[in-house]
């Protein structure tokens, strides 16, 4: 702990939103550290803000958590997806409030879409697992996309890695449905689940075959009272489907699972391997779900899963920044400001005036700091233009 807080005091701490009690950075991550729930809100409002004056900060914070985190077991990452309507916070809620009543610390990021006019989003997850939210172990968290696609919003990841430095043993992500472009909830998590509501096959019409590749589990929800028979003939039609799907696993087959929050499930009972065949309660699927992520870890998928993801983000981070750069650079805008005046007259084509843009960016960019050279190396001095 002595590193970790030596590695932020190295520099002078900004402080960090303008209220009657601010923080520091130093203190916003001693007491994240510490799994205070109110150091973790606003670690999430600092990366999630698009302020420049937060952006440093943000980064300074999140390079020590994942310092902090590296020299700990690793948490549970569930990923949870589903069209509207198919009962995903009920689930969580169901799963997560078993698993609080065990001591389990808790975290759930819900992705909320924003209004493509207004950017405004609903964030109403909390209302909907009332229960959870309120449990002293749990933290719920709803979070818009902005605009982001990949059914995240741009900083799910950080979330992710902010939840895991507070002490949360398991993070639910739910994204905001599953279309071909909401996989990306895949890639930051262990395990995939795709919830599908009882439809008789109508929904596997619509449903995108990538997001079918995705899942390690598909569980046909609310398969109780009238549904119950429409549901199992909704896992009828899905078997072949999913028989038929390209593995992501070679030694696993997605399993197909009836579950509904009404079926009969005593906690207190020791946990053990569940009927498959019949109607699972949310909380019976976690002996499941944890089995097939320690098949994973066994064979070293999960740490070569985050580095991959790591890399992965970090791209998608840098296309973002130069979108910022684009929006906010004087220089860019007045150059493209020329350049819309262009193209209005139909004097140069879009992929020229793109290659224009780019140049721009490129002369405009912060260049990174040298490299330290090798030890023992003296750097080569540039000689000065002859004058």
């Amino acid at each position: 702990m002595t590193a970790f807080l030596g590695a932020i005091l190295r520099y002078r701490p900004p402080v960090l939103f303008q209220s009657s009690r601010a923080f520091s950075t130093h203190e916003l991550a001693n007491n994240l550290i510490h799994g205070d729930r109110v150091a973790l809100s606003r670690s999430i409002t600092l990366v999630e803000s698009s302020l420049a004056e937060h952006r440093v900060a943000s980064e300074n914070l999140l390079d020590v958590v994942s310092r902090e985190i590296s020299r700990r077991k690793s948490s549970i990452r569930i990923g949870i997806s589903g069209s509207p309507g198919v009962g995903k916070s009920s689930f969580i809620e169901s799963i997560g409030g078993w698993l609080v009543s065990r001591g389990t610390k808790v975290a759930v990021l819900t992705i909320d879409p924003s209004s493509m006019q207004s950017g405004g989003s609903l964030l109403g997850d909390k209302t909907r697992m009332e229960l959870l939210a309120r449990h002293p172990l749990s933290f719920v968290r709803s979070t818009p996309t902005r605009g982001f696609l990949g059914g995240l919003s741009r900083s799910s990841d950080e979330a992710l890695t902010l939840c895991e430095g507070a002490g949360y043993d398991v993070t639910f992500v739910e994204s905001v449905g599953i279309g071909q472009s909401e996989t990306a909830l895949a890639d930051v998590v262990d395990v995939f689940v795709l919830l599908i509501a009882p439809s008789a096959g109508d929904e596997l019409q619509g449903m995108k075959k990538g997001v079918l590749e995705h899942a390690d589990f598909i569980v046909i929800n609310k398969a109780d009272g009238s549904l119950l028979k429409l549901s199992k003939e909704t896992k009828h039609e899905f078997a072949l489907s999913v028989a038929m799907n390209r593995r992501k696993h070679s030694f696993w087959q997605p399993p197909l699972l009836l579950s509904s929050n009404r079926a009969p499930y005593d906690q207190n009972e020791p946990q053990g391997e569940p009927d498959t065949d019949s109607v699972l309660h949310p909380g019976q699927l976690w002996p499941l779900l944890t089995g097939f992520r320690d098949q994973l870890d066994r064979r070293g998928l999960i740490e070569k899963k985050k580095i991959a993801n790591r890399i992965a983000w970090t791209d998608t981070e840098a296309v973002e920044l130069a979108r910022d750069l684009f929006k906010n650079d004087p220089e860019l805008i007045a150059e493209r400001q020329y350049l819309i005046q262009q193209l209005s007259a139909g004097s140069m084509s879009s992929r020229s005036a793109a290659r224009h843009l780019v140049s721009t960016l490129r002369g405009s960019g912060q260049r990174m700091p040298d490299r330290p050279t090798s030890r023992g190396q003296k750097k080569k001095q540039i000689p000065a233009k002859a004058q």
